[in-house]
């Protein structure tokens, strides 16, 4: 058994009474894509969209996604590798009787009656949600501990994939700092600057484009490093505590040539068409534009310096067919003011 610090003894029937209706939200990359992979820090913040886990009430599993289907909890491979991970680690955990409900339909959105994928890291915050549910966390754990092995259960999920930020911004519900060396803490966005996302009606996997780049690497580190040296440098920059607008605004439109240039020289596609479009459309209205986190579709992020300029250019964006109102930062922005 592998010690995680923890010696107490838990009931865990008592606590599937207690905590039948767990949730965790999702997440989206403001800064720090890509480089937080190779240790750079990167601010990420929870999203309106949650995955909820309560009482299935039925000896099965039920699944609410895009889809509706019971099965069993071992034929479902998220379930399995959180309920794997923890009996891995002799950590207690026990399987209700009746089944449990995993319910993602918030991260999915009908167009035309047929429901896409927002992209926002449903399956992070599902992990978050069920670990929450078979196994809370003990008092006497970190935050951070128990993060880790959530980020442990997610890997086990994604073929060990991934930085962990969707999994600490899951569990923390709130704007952090992540890195995967140090431990994830809370932050704010500079003062005077407003950030609006759109969504680009494409869902992207993001699991596929991190199984890219990380051929690209094995494949050709030399330009690996190159193309991602500068990209770390400005998100560390842009991290750093008290930043000021003007900083902020000039980092992120160096962050974004560093994405394009990524995209471009490691042939992965992740800077797709539609976020040049997008990024040509916002820069001709006075806006600040980057993707948002590592697949080829899903969000990009709008930064202005007036709430009066956000609404007119969401306006605009909106006439252009594309969806601004699904995700907000103005729980952060009123804070940091």
């Amino acid at each position: 058994m592998v010690s995680h610090g923890y010696t107490g003894h838990i009931h865990v029937e008592s606590l599937f009474v207690q905590r039948m209706n767990t949730s965790a939200p999702g997440k989206l990359f403001l800064t720090g894509e890509y480089a937080v992979l190779e240790g750079a820090p990167a601010l990420v913040m929870p999203v309106p969209q949650r995955a909820i886990v309560s009482s299935a009430c039925s000896d099965r599993w039920i699944i609410r996604s895009d889809v509706e289907v019971a099965l069993p909890m071992q034929e479902i491979p998220l379930a399995k590798a959180v309920y794997d991970e923890l009996h891995r680690r002799g950590l207690p955990v026990s399987v209700p009787e009746d089944g449990l409900c995993l319910d993602t339909r918030a991260f999915f959105q009908s167009i035309d009656g047929e429901p896409k994928k927002l992209g926002v890291g449903g399956s992070a915050a599902l992990t978050a949600a069920l670990l929450k549910t078979l196994f809370p966390k003990p008092t006497g754990w970190a935050d951070s501990e128990y993060v880790r092995l959530a980020v442990a259960c997610h890997h086990r999920f994604q073929g060990g994939l991934g930085s962990g930020a969707d999994i600490a911004v899951a569990l923390m519900d709130d704007l952090i700092r992540y890195r995967t060396v140090a431990e994830p803490e809370v932050s704010s966005l500079p003062h005077g600057l407003v950030f609006g996302f759109v969504w680009t009606g494409r869902g992207a996997g993001t699991v596929s484009y991190l199984d890219r780049m990380l051929r690209f690497k094995e494949r050709e580190p030399t330009l690996y490093d190159e193309l991602m040296h500068p990209l770390g440098r400005v998100a560390t920059s842009m991290s750093r505590r008290g930043l000021r607008a003007d900083e902020f605004i000039g980092g992120l439109a160096e962050m974004d040539i560093c994405l394009k240039a990524l995209s471009d020289g490691s042939r992965t596609g992740f800077y797709t068409d539609i976020h040049v479009e997008l990024r040509d459309f916002v820069m001709r209205s006075g806006g600040i534009y980057k993707p948002s986190g590592a697949g080829g579709g899903d969000f990009g992020m709008v930064v202005v310096r007036e709430v009066g300029e956000l609404r007119a250019l969401n306006e605009k964006l909106e006439n252009a067919g594309y969806r601004t109102d699904l995700v907000s930062a103005d729980r952060f922005i009123q804070e940091s003011e």
